[in-house]
């Protein structure tokens, strides 16, 4: 498995749900920021105002491996 956080769930009508990120993904990076624990994704999510647009890299499980995915994602508020 690569180095990154595991996503174990995503809620339903997220910002993340709507980008298309799934269970099992592995974010690895976040505009450019590495992500290698819970504490980097909260750290690194503070530094962006609510609507602000992020470049979200997963890697997901395929049948040769992780496979490295982008997505984009327009923040919300919570």
């Amino acid at each position: 498995m690569p180095q990154g956080v595991y996503v174990s769930s995503v809620e339903s009508h997220s910002p993340a749900f709507y980008a298309g990120i799934q269970n099992g993904d592995v974010i690895t990076d976040i505009s450019g920021r590495t992500i290698s624990n819970v504490y980097n994704i909260e750290r690194t999510m503070c530094e962006f105002e609510p609507g602000t647009e992020v470049e979200v890299t997963v890697n997901r499980r395929g049948k040769d491996g992780y496979v490295p995915i982008i997505f984009t994602i327009i923040l919300g508020e919570h």
